[in-house]
């Protein structure tokens, strides 16, 4: 019988983590994967834990670039995603903290109903 079992990160569950280490097996990053997309009560708590995030970023316009036919006969199409400054109300694509010692992101997968959160040490890309 498989059982998942579930940790709760603000209230929220989860039951996936992942972590990524560079070749000495030390931890650049930790993402936490939730079922479902964050609502401002999770929210409200996140930022009182971390403060304002730096950047929060919303779908200005999706352009198309290109269409094809993938290996299994799959319509796909390539697209192109500029974002603007917007606010958490705006359903944003992501959410970017820079702290002195760490930076997170939050990026918020409507479509599918995921919210994932990653906590890595600073670098100057996200």
């Amino acid at each position: 019988m498989l059982t998942e079992e579930f940790y709760y990160f603000f209230d929220k569950p989860y039951n996936h983590v992942f972590i990524n280490t560079n070749d000495q097996d030390i931890i650049r990053d930790i993402t936490i994967y939730i079922d479902g997309i964050i609502d401002r009560p999770f929210y409200d708590t996140f930022i009182n834990h971390y403060g304002e995030p730096n950047s929060i970023q919303i779908i200005d316009e999706i352009k198309p670039i290109s269409k094809g036919v993938g290996d299994f006969n799959e319509d796909l199409e390539k697209r192109f995603i500029s974002t603007k400054e917007g606010a958490f109300e705006d359903k944003p694509l992501y959410m970017l903290w820079n702290k002195k010692h760490y930076q997170i992101k939050i990026l918020l997968k409507h479509r599918t109903s995921k919210t994932e959160i990653t906590f890595r040490l600073p670098t100057n890309t996200f």
